[in-house]
């Protein structure tokens, strides 16, 4: 069939046998049938750029006239859904909801407060079940959510949150089983990644364990050999405990000693590796610390006492 194109300005071309008579029809019909403006873009084969920039040429009066009205029209069709489901206790109004907050932009009328409130929560889970059921990701229920329910949720509300916190504190826990102190800025970036479903506990941790393997030489071969760091110094903080006789910290006050004890030693072959237990003993009795401890000072009168019991002085 030939094609009589139309031109505009700019030297683009609009084709009139996507316009005709049979289209415009089946556009208001769809349209009538609650139909989206993504459904009518499918039928006419054209791109959504190119259905608003038609809107807006004023030489496409048939065509916007048609658009407009067929918008109410959609929009009407679904109020009245909702209208004759009033009384309809089977009928799924946190989806319904959620769907005219997304196709007609509704927004939201509760406030802060209301949104907080049990039955409002259990909507929101109600309405994000239901998303899933139309196979949306976690990614894309929660984007929409906090998209369409712009006025009373956003971001800083989620992170705030108990769940955002537990999420961070789990990463806190997981990055620290590989000796990594997470700042509060990477730990929210993760966070948002994690509640987004834009990654996964598992994934994040693996990259500690590579990062771990790739800039720390000497503890490369304790991770290839499915030892975490912490698990492998965890005995080694528990004697500086015991010794210094106060809780030892390496991924915080003590981090100095964890630096010194994980590679301040070398193999034959010029490697650094972590200290031995024996080795890491001696260099906090090292210490200035250890000198003026309740241990060092009882080690000291143990052994001037077992001398003097060796020349038979009792003291």
């Amino acid at each position: 069939m030939a094609v009589n194109p139309v031109k505009r300005r700019g030297g683009s071309v609009v084709h009139n046998s996507v316009w005709n008579t049979p289209n415009k029809k089946k556009v208001i019909e769809m349209f009538a049938g609650g139909a989206t403006v993504v459904e009518v873009c499918r039928f006419l084969g054209i791109h959504k750029a190119t259905f608003y920039r038609w809107l807006k040429d004023e030489r496409k009066g048939d065509f916007q006239r048609t658009v407009e009205l067929g918008i109410q029209a959609s929009e009407a069709h679904w109020i009245q859904v909702g209208r004759d489901n009033l009384e309809n206790k089977s009928f799924n109004t946190s989806l319904y909801a959620f769907m005219m907050v997304n196709k007609f932009n509704y927004r939201s009328t509760y406030s802060k407060q209301e949104v907080d409130k049990t039955e409002t929560k259990n909507a929101i889970m109600a309405m994000a079940y239901n998303a899933k059921q139309l196979n949306m990701t976690d990614y894309e229920i929660k984007n929409e959510f906090i998209t369409g329910y712009n006025g009373s949720f956003n971001i800083q509300n989620v992170q705030s949150s108990g769940t955002f916190q537990n999420i961070k504190q789990q990463l806190r826990q997981n990055a620290a089983t590989y000796m990594i102190k997470l700042d509060d800025t990477a730990l929210t970036d993760y966070a948002n990644k994690i509640y987004l479903g834009k990654a996964t506990y598992e994934g994040i941790t693996a990259g500690h364990a590579q990062a771990v393997m790739e800039t720390e030489p000497a503890l490369k071969s304790l991770v290839e050999q499915g030892y975490t760091p912490s698990a492998y110094f965890s005995t080694y903080s528990n004697a500086a405990s015991q010794l210094l006789g106060r809780n030892v910290d390496f991924l915080g006050v003590d981090n100095k000693m964890f630096r010194h004890i994980k590679d301040s030693m070398q193999n034959n072959d010029g490697l650094n590796r972590p200290m031995t237990r024996g080795e890491f003993e001696r260099y906090v009795r090292a210490t200035p610390e250890w000198d003026y401890s309740d241990n060092a000072r009882d080690e000291a009168y143990s052994t001037v006492d077992t001398l003097l019991n060796s020349f038979g002085v009792k003291v």
